[in-house]
């Protein structure tokens, strides 16, 4: 699963893959990573420039000229593809969108399908991404803001480190004696077991002595 780095290193390699340069063709080909129709995923970037790239979280948004916005999530197995062959070519495995300038090609290939992707007005973007439900990115705080952040943790006694000085405490209230001396009941004599090898031992003394004074 690409995590935060994979992710950061990601929009960085689209920053330079993109540039400055006009996207001339655009594609989605799959409806479940991008939920909209084919159509306007390209009417939405074909023509467009990128101006800015940020990053929250493991969402990627690139802002486009002309009011335009793209949007895109990895998923689990989403992975960038960056090319300098023409759009024409043979597409890479798992390929669910693609974009292309006049100097290279960019593919989205996601093996699973959990990744998400979506191109359109800056209100479309933010109403499909939700992205205003994530606080703040993690590499933009510093540390001192980190620490600010981070619940403290509220230190209680263990049961053990109350117990111990209850039961080595020697001024109890009257009338409650200390659970170490508290007093025990005898246990009972344990009874010898009763069953047919005791009963044969007791009755062969009794043949013996009736054998003895017979005729």
């Amino acid at each position: 699963m690409p995590e935060l780095p994979e992710v950061e290193h990601v929009r960085r390699r689209l920053e330079r893959a993109l540039g400055r340069d006009t996207i001339e063709a655009a594609e989605a080909l799959d409806p479940i990573v991008v939920p909209q129709p084919r159509a306007a995923f390209g009417q939405a970037l074909v023509g467009r420039r990128a101006l800015r790239l940020d990053r929250l979280g493991k969402n990627v948004r690139v802002e486009l000229d002309g009011g335009r916005a793209l949007w895109f999530h990895l998923g689990m197995t989403g992975h960038l593809v960056v090319d300098d062959r023409a759009p024409e070519q043979a597409l890479p495995r798992f390929c669910r969108w693609w974009i292309a300038t006049s100097r290279r090609r960019i593919c989205l290939t996601d093996a699973r399908r959990l990744g998400r992707a979506f191109a359109g007005t800056p209100a479309a973007v933010a109403e499909t991404a939700r992205l205003e439900r994530l606080g703040p990115d993690a590499l933009g705080l510093g540390t001192a803001a980190l620490r600010a952040r981070r619940p403290r943790r509220v230190r209680r006694p263990r049961q053990g480190r109350r117990a111990l000085p209850a039961l080595q405490d020697a001024h109890r209230p009257a009338g409650r004696p200390r659970p170490l001396e508290l007093p025990l009941s005898p246990l009972p004599a344990p009874t010898p077991p009763r069953g047919p090898t005791h009963d044969r031992e007791e009755a062969a003394p009794q043949k013996g002595r009736m054998g003895n004074g017979g005729p």
